[in-house]
């Protein structure tokens, strides 16, 4: 495979999630076929900054993983798109653990990439794992690509958006999300997103500040990092028509995952939140 077709921003989650999340068979040889060498500076440089970053990369999965999981055994089936994925087990993970209650659609520039790595994982898979390649900052560019491979408005479907929220525009983002909006919603997203330096401990905000501004300089067409606070969040997804019912807080994804409070020991220990949102 050759490693430059994929962002080194995707092999650094890899490299800090190290496949700790994401267990199944498939996954794991889904995520062994992938040749991460790309993303080994960057990871040095993030080891730099602060040396248990992963643990952030962890607890968020575990907790995307796991409210997913939760929302779909509640459906007979359901449509999951992940928005931004990159090279994420997410949907590997999901569909070889629910097998034939959930068509799983990723949306990401790397799309092509991934289809054909799946492939040779599970034929079976690529039956129940549709990638779409467009373009996250033309929300009509992506919900008429959803529709071309498949994804039907009036089915129930469960947003993903994952690792991506603080590299697109508030409007961008807003669109994504009113285009998989309902009248009785009847579908959910989890999302994950950075927050304001005011919410976070003095200790800790640089750490935020310089991973995001290293992470910032490979990103494609990168702009000013997006943050919301919890407030902000519920605000304008209200506008949107959508409605929060659950936010998560490091310290809790921490403690859920592991038991215990090593790293994130209070609420404002952590830069990123996760919400369970109904749309």
């Amino acid at each position: 495979m050759d490693r430059q077709n994929i962002s080194a921003t995707s092999l650094l989650v890899l490299l800090l999630a190290e496949g700790s999340i994401h267990t199944s068979r498939n996954s794991k040889r889904y995520l062994e076929s992938i040749d991460t060498a790309g993303g080994e500076i960057l990871l040095a440089e993030c080891n730099k900054i602060w040396p248990h970053y992963g643990e952030v990369i962890k607890n968020r999965k575990y907790c995307v993983m796991n409210l997913v999981l939760r929302d779909i055994s509640q459906k007979d089936c359901v449509q999951l798109v992940i928005l931004g994925g990159g090279m994420d087990a997410l949907s590997v993970e999901v569909c070889s653990r629910m097998q034939c209650k959930v068509i799983a659609y990723e949306v990401d520039y790397e799309a092509e990439l991934k289809a054909e790595m799946i492939e040779k994982v599970d034929d079976g898979l690529a039956e129940s794992i549709r990638c779409v390649r467009a373009d996250l900052r033309d929300h009509r560019d992506v919900m008429s690509r959803l529709a071309d491979a498949g994804w039907r408005r009036e089915d129930p479907s469960i947003l993903v958006i994952e690792g991506v929220s603080y590299y697109l525009g508030r409007q961008h983002l807003q669109n994504l999300v009113a285009g998989f909006k309902t009248e009785d919603h009847g579908n959910v997203m989890v999302m994950e997103y950075l927050i304001p330096p005011a919410e976070i401990s003095s200790e800790r905000i640089h750490i935020a500040d310089e991973v995001f501004a290293l992470i910032s300089e490979t990103v494609r067409d990168a702009q000013q990092i997006a943050r919301y606070s919890a407030w902000e969040m519920e605000s304008w997804l209200n506008q949107c028509g959508a409605r929060v019912d659950r936010t998560y807080r490091m310290s809790e994804m921490e403690m859920a995952r592991t038991g215990c409070n090593e790293y994130f020991q209070t609420p404002q220990s952590g830069w990123i939140e996760v919400c369970h949102v109904k749309i």
